[in-house]
């Protein structure tokens, strides 16, 4: 994993691949296949001899800064938290991350992060799903 991306925060099963959170980036590495892409960009899984295949970045400059208590996993969904940049994201395998929290909640999100953040320091992001 790039060390340009921080620090391993999480990494977890996902379907045939592992789905990996660094501290500012999310990425995933098939298991014993290889992602191969055309030049109009569609991707074709095919068998390999690796254990790891080639490594797949999603778009954008979306980690977990550090806390991995905040990542669940639903289903086929990962949501997870930056405190840093004050978002709440979901990974879906179809659609990549996308910043859930900019759905209405964006000030509310960033109060909340603001006032943990300006407290004695210890910051948990512990996450859940209701």
């Amino acid at each position: 994993m790039p060390a340009e991306n921080g620090a391993i925060n999480y990494i977890l099963n996902h379907s045939d691949s592992v789905f990996c959170i660094q501290e500012e980036k999310t990425s995933a590495l098939p298991v014993d296949r290889s992602i191969l892409s055309d030049a109009s960009g569609v991707e074709s899984l095919i068998a390999s001899s690796k254990v790891l295949g080639t490594q797949k970045f999603y778009v954008g400059s979306y980690g977990c800064d550090d806390n991995p208590e905040s990542v669940v996993k639903i289903d086929s969904f990962v949501y997870f938290a930056n405190k840093s940049r004050q978002e709440v994201y979901r990974f879906s395998p179809d659609t990549g991350v996308s910043v859930i929290s900019e759905s209405g909640m964006k000030q509310y999100f960033r109060n909340i992060f603001n006032r943990v953040i300006a407290g004695d320091g210890g910051v948990r992001v512990v996450g859940g799903y209701d």
